[in-house]
């Protein structure tokens, strides 16, 4: 006896010809949102450091690189110790690195 197993199926239980059809919607959707936050920031390319950019990022040893890469680990968002009773306390390591590596 021949079992009908039915049309094939994607990951969320629909059949493949919709899920084919949603995929490119998301796709499409996808491409979409990224080109419009590449037109708008084009906008920000030339303008210069701000506010508490510059303690942030022109100021900030742990940005610039003069000092060891561990200090990421050990200092705040500004590039203070944590240690010392006046850090912030914004321990951002990832977002430091981050901006470390686009001042390189």
């Amino acid at each position: 006896m021949a079992s009908h197993q039915g049309p094939q199926r994607s990951p969320t239980g629909t059949p493949t010809a919709a899920w084919g059809r949603d995929r490119h919607g998301v796709l499409l959707a996808s491409v979409s949102a990224a080109l419009l936050a590449v037109v708008l920031h084009l906008n920000t390319l030339g303008n210069a450091l701000v506010w508490d950019d510059r303690a942030a990022v022109q100021y900030n040893g742990d940005v610039r690189g003069t000092t060891p890469l561990r200090a990421l680990l050990t200092n705040d968002f500004w590039g203070q110790a944590m240690a010392l009773p006046d850090s912030h306390k914004s321990y951002r390591p990832l977002a430091v690195l981050s901006l470390r590596l686009n001042h390189a």
